[in-house]
């Protein structure tokens, strides 16, 4: 008779131990190693980092584009684009009338006056550079 229990008392006593180990899991710090398969928690998972969002970018609409030092006919020409030549938008003056563009071939970046480019992408993103030096001046 006594081996007819046998089976059962193994069975009682592996919920038993799921039972003290579930309880004392609540109560104090185990770690999870000691806990069995079924009692250990689940890996906590990493949300994913935000993908950044394209920065807006400026398409040439005349033949041939001066690039600028500053955001004003006033400033030196530090480069030509030609038509269609794309750039990103990484900024614009306060005015709103030259955005400030990157990466020009020397990896650089330069003003475009406004009205000569198309644009794409969400401009309200595009920061307003404020702190642009004035353009130099020239001695008679």
């Amino acid at each position: 008779a006594r081996h007819r229990f046998r089976g059962h008392v193994r069975e009682l006593e592996t919920l038993l131990w799921s039972a003290i180990e579930a309880s004392a899991a609540e109560y104090i710090d185990v770690p999870p190693a000691l806990l069995g398969p079924a009692r250990r928690p689940a890996p906590t998972p990493v949300p994913p980092s935000p993908t950044p969002l394209p920065l807006p970018q400026m398409i040439v609409n005349v033949e041939r584009l001066n690039v600028r030092s500053g955001p004003g006919a006033d400033y030196p020409i530090v480069a030509a684009i030609d038509r269609n030549v794309q750039l990103a938008i990484t900024g614009r003056s306060s005015a709103g009338d030259w955005w400030q563009v990157c990466c020009l071939a020397d990896g650089q970046s330069g003003w475009v006056f406004a009205e000569s480019v198309l644009t794409t992408g969400d401009l309200n993103t595009v920061p307003v550079i404020d702190d642009v030096q004035p353009p130099p001046t020239t001695t008679p």
